[in-house]
C-alpha cells in the first residue's frame, strides 16, 4: 500500500532566541575532549525538508487516516510537524488532543535532540510528554546517555531520572556521570544534576552533590571531560576550567599518579589587543618514585606588538630536574629532549627590510647533545622591489656570539648577498 500522508493546519507561535556573540575567536579557547558531533538532521528519514508551518503530516506502509479522531499507522511510520518528528514500527495521531502514541523503535527528533525509546507518548503541540527508558543525544557537542524516565514539559527542558550523561561517542563511553535527577535545558545550552557520580569505565571516581555544565561548547566554568591513564604513570585526570574573562582564561588539572603521587598541572592564557601568550606550571609536590622530591616544569609563550612593525617574543621552558621528560612525557619526541630553549626577540619589519635582536639559551638536560647559546644574535635582512626584469638584490647578513660550557666560544658573522634576474617572457 503506498505511503499515507495527511496534512492539515495547526496555529502555534515559537519564541526565538539569541545568543551573545564572544569576542575572540573560538577557536583559540579548544579544550580537549573526547567530542563527536552529532549531525541529528541526517540520521532518520523525515517527509519533507520544508514542511508547511505548523502542518502536521502522516506517513506509513499502511494505515487508516482519520480527519477526526485517531488515525493508526503500521510500518516504516514518520509523523512529522515542522522540525519535530517521530519515526516507530506502528503509532497513532489523536487529532482532537495532539496525542502521538508509537511504538517499537521509536525515534523523537527535533533540531537540537533525539530520544529514543521502545514506546513514546507525547503531546506533540505542547511539545510535552514523558518517556521511559530512553536514550537521549542533546545539544552540538555529542552529549548522551540514558535515563530510566525522560519527562518533557515544553520544547526547551528535560528532566531525566536515573540517568547518565557523557560528551563521548558512543562507541567511546570511556567516561561518564550517574545521576539522580539531570535537567537539560535546550534553550539556555546548560544542564544541571543533582547526587552526581563520575565513573571511568564503570569505575566511580568521585562524587559530586550538584553539578552543572554546558550542552554546547559555549565557554563556562566548569569540570572538562576526565582523562585516564592504562600504560606508564597510570591514574585519572580531572580538569577545572575557570572562564575568568573573554581574553583570558585558565584550567587547572588534578592528576593521581600510580607509585608517584599528586600532579597538579596549571595553564593561563590571555589575549589582549597587543599582547598574547600563555603560561604553565605543572608540579608533583612529593614524587614517592623519586625520593619525594619535588618535581615540576613551566613554559612561558609571550607575544607584544610595540606598534605597526615592532614585535617582541618570549618562549622559555624549565624542568627541575633531567629525568622529568622520561617520566611524564607522553611521547618519544618528549622524552628525548636534551634542552630547553629560552629565547627572547625582538623583530622590526619594513618595506624591503627586516631586522631582529634576540638572546638565547638553554636549559641543559644531556651534556653530550648541548646547543650553543647566543648571547646575543643580530640579524639585518633587504629585499628589493619585485619589478619584472629588473635584477633582485638581497642581502642576509647575522652577527653570534656563540656560548658553551667546556667548549670552543667566540663570535662568528654572516653576509650573504644574492642577485638574480629573469629573461624571457613570462607564462
Amino acid at each position: 500500500m503506498p505511503t499515507i500522508y495527511l496534512f492539515s493546519t495547526l496555529l502555534l507561535s515559537y519564541a526565538s532566541s539569541a545568543s551573545a556573540k564572544n569576542l575572540l575567536d573560538q577557536s583559540q579557547w579548544n579544550q580537549n575532549q573526547c567530542i563527536e558531533k552529532n549531525n541529528h538532521s541526517l540520521k532518520h528519514p523525515r517527509i519533507t525538508e520544508q514542511p508547511f508551518p505548523d502542518a502536521i503530516y502522516l506517513g506509513a506502509d499502511e494505515g487508516v487516516i482519520r480527519l477526526y479522531g485517531t488515525s493508526d499507522l503500521s510500518g516504516n511510520v514518520i509523523i512529522q510537524k515542522n522540525n519535530t518528528h517521530f519515526n516507530a514500527d506502528k503509532a497513532s495521531f489523536n487529532r482532537e488532543n495532539n496525542l502521538v502514541t508509537a511504538q517499537g523503535n521509536v525515534v523523537l527528533s527535533t533540531s537540537a535532540s533525539i530520544l529514543k525509546s521502545q514506546s513514546i507518548q507525547y503531546d506533540i503541540k505542547n511539545h510535552s510528554g514523558v518517556i521511559k527508558s530512553a536514550e537521549y543525544e542533546i545539544g552540538n557537542n555529542g552529549s548522551h546517555g540514558t535515563s530510566q524516565e525522560i519527562k518533557q514539559t515544553d520544547k526547551n527542558t528535560l528532566y531525566l531520572s536515573n540517568a547518565t550523561y557523557t560528551t563521548c561517542p558512543v562507541s567511546v563511553d570511556s567516561w561518564h556521570f550517574s545521576s539522580s535527577s539531570i535537567k537539560l535545558n535546550k534553550k539556555s545550552q546548560l544542564g544541571s544534576a543533582k547526587d552526581v557520580t563520575l565513573k571511568i569505565g564503570d569505575i566511580p571516581v568521585f562524587y559530586f552533590p550538584w553539578l552543572k555544565f554546558p550542552l554546547n561548547n559555549q565557554r563556562k566554568s566548569g569540570f572538562l571531560a576526565p582523562r585516564a591513564r592504562l600504560q606508564s604513570n597510570a591514574g585519572i585526570s580531572l580538569p577545572y576550567y575557570f572562564n575568568l574573562a573573554p581574553n583570558y582564561d585558565a584550567t587547572t588539572t588534578f592528576s593521581t599518579l600510580k607509585g608517584r603521587g599528586i600532579k597538579l598541572d596549571t595553564q593561563f592564557r590571555y589575549l589582549t589587543k597587543n599582547h598574547q601568550g600563555s603560561f604553565n606550571y605543572d608540579i608533583i609536590p612529593s614524587d614517592s618514585s623519586y625520593k619525594n622530591n619535588q618535581r615540576d616544569y613551566f613554559e612561558v609563550k609571550h607575544i607584544t606588538k610595540l606598534g605597526r612593525n615592532t614585535n617582541i617574543k618570549l618562549k622559555a621552558e624549565g624542568v627541575s630536574d633531567k629525568d622529568y621528560f622520561d617520566d611524564f612525557s607522553t611521547s618519544l619526541e618528549g622524552s628525548t629532549r636534551s634542552a630547553l630553549q629560552r629565547r627572547l626577540e625582538i623583530t622590526r619589519n619594513e618595506d624591503r627590510w627586516t631586522a631582529s635582536v634576540a638572546v638565547e639559551d638553554y636549559q641543559i638536560l644531556d651534556i653530550k647533545d648541548a646547543p650553543y647559546a647566543r648571547l646575543p644574535e643580530v640579524k639585518l635582512n633587504y629585499r628589493s622591489k619585485n619589478r619584472k626584469h629588473d635584477f633582485k638584490v638581497g642581502l642576509d647578513t647575522e652577527l653570534v656570539y656563540f656560548d658553551k660550557d667546556n667548549a670552543t666560544t667566540g663570535t662568528r658573522a654572516d653576509i650573504k648577498l644574492h642577485i638574480s634576474k629573469r629573461w624571457g617572457s613570462e607564462s
